[in-house]
């Protein structure tokens, strides 16, 4: 579905696109779009899960917090960034986190999307643009002879990045993620 919605002659983004005069891309053959092409598809995919866990936490507030703030004498603003921002802070971590370590093991839409059947420059997109670190630890393990050893390094190199980038979020989360 997504190579049709990003094709660059009949493509549905293209078409909205054109109603902006803005000329058709080339999302799946141009390295310096195709990246941003897999960004939309990614936030798109993930908009829903969002949504979901937001709502959720919006509607857990307490509603007598926000009545309160109106007897205080709050405006809408106010009543936004101190209650509402504050109170689904978790969440918004929550959703950092699960972000950043999803951004880094993405594997399954490149190789969706850059499969062989695709009529793309290579297995990777145009010149390497989609080769993310899994997908690279994967043609390393898989499709190189003698690869296994490399494909090891880069899987252990991504757990301590993973490890490293979720303990500094943790540390600095203390400052605005309320309990």
């Amino acid at each position: 579905m997504w190579r049709a919605l990003l094709d660059s002659n009949y493509g549905l983004i293209n078409q909205f696109l054109s109603v902006f005069g803005i000329k058709d891309i080339a999302w799946l053959r141009d390295e310096k779009y195709f990246m941003w092409g897999m960004i939309l598809m990614g936030v798109w995919t993930g908009i829903g899960f969002s949504m979901i866990l937001y709502s959720s936490s919006l509607t857990s507030i307490n509603p007598l917090y926000y009545e309160a703030a109106e007897i205080d004498g709050a405006n809408a603003l106010q009543k936004f960034t101190k209650i509402t921002l504050p109170l689904v802070s978790p969440t918004t971590f929550y959703l950092f986190i699960v972000g950043i370590i999803g951004g880094l093991q993405e594997f399954t839409r490149f190789q969706a999307i850059n499969s062989i059947n695709s009529n793309l420059v290579s297995i990777t997109g145009p010149k390497d643009a989609g080769l993310t670190i899994v997908f690279y630890l994967y043609q390393k393990g898989f499709n190189t002879v003698g690869g296994l050893g490399s494909a090891s390094a880069v899987s252990v190199i991504l757990l301590v990045i993973t490890g490293i980038l979720t303990l500094i979020n943790f540390y600095g989360s203390k400052k605005w993620v309320k309990q």
